[in-house]
């Protein structure tokens, strides 16, 4: 059985470590949770950022034609995307791990697992409405359930999802509850809105015991046009992670961290590392 601690914080990059145990719940600019950072000098994005454009580029790309014709089915990445952001922060924000079992491989959005995974008649879908009723996932010594609703309505998509899991087997126990909620905003040539995810787990085993929260998010204020290829053409995303408690600051396996990528035209894109 490979481990789900730490979902979506290794989502896509793998990218997860020991860090301080940072309680940022003040200056949260608006947003419970969430540290208000300081940015620095811009800088050109390094390979692992301009992926990060890429993945953006590409989620938005779709979110914005389905949402914009009243579709759910193509807006279903939105709620994976804030972790998959928050997972590109980089290595030189987040340290590497210490625990080897606290590593995971990221899973797969359950937005995804449309198959006999899910017991039960749980999911109703309609065009413009995704939704979760006590969809459970199960296999030796571990076991997840689901619960929430996507939709599409008024050039808008809104997800409030949550999932509960443990796992116990080779004298390791977890146990965690992921949220993911948010509104973004289509028009033709705008997106604006964000995403946030919350989590709150329970680790034990190798002689550690680990309970901690964090709260992910983005926030875009972007502009894009469709002429020849899609592609951000102002406006910025700022993508962020906070380690809201911790009760072993030596083996939570994230921390702090924000960037901020700011485009003045297509393919002309900055980055701030957050402090």
């Amino acid at each position: 059985m490979r481990k789900l601690f730490l979902i979506g914080c290794a989502a896509l990059f793998g990218a997860c470590g020991g860090g301080g145990s940072n309680n940022n719940n003040g200056g949260n600019n608006g947003t419970p949770g969430l540290k208000t950072f300081s940015y620095g000098t811009a800088a050109a994005p390094t390979t692992q950022q301009q992926s990060t454009v890429n993945t953006a580029q590409t989620q938005l790309n779709s979110a914005a034609t389905a949402v914009l014709n009243n579709q759910v089915a193509g807006a279903a990445n939105l709620p994976a995307l804030t972790d998959s952001l928050a997972g590109s922060l980089g290595a030189s924000l987040i340290a590497a791990p210490d625990i080897p079992e606290l590593i995971s491989e990221g899973p797969a959005s359950f937005l995804a697992r449309h198959s006999a995974a899910l017991t039960g008649n749980c999911i109703s879908a309609t065009q413009s409405t995704l939704t979760y009723s006590n969809c459970t996932i199960s296999s030796t010594g571990y076991s997840e359930s689901i619960n929430g609703t996507l939709s599409v309505a008024n050039a808008a998509s809104n997800w409030n999802l949550s999932t509960n899991w443990n796992y116990s087997a080779g004298g390791i126990s977890e146990t965690g509850t992921y949220t993911w909620t948010g509104t973004l905003n289509f028009t033709g040539t705008t997106i604006v809105g964000d995403g946030r995810s919350t989590f709150t787990g329970h680790y034990t085993g190798n002689g550690y015991t680990v309970d901690y929260t964090f709260t992910a998010g983005f926030d875009s204020n972007l502009t894009y046009q469709k002429t020849s290829s899609f592609c951000f053409s102002s406006g910025t995303l700022e993508i962020r992670r906070t380690v809201n408690t911790t009760t072993n600051a030596t083996a939570v396996p994230v921390k702090d961290a924000g960037a901020k990528y700011t485009w003045t035209g297509c393919g002309a894109v900055t980055v701030q590392k957050g402090t």
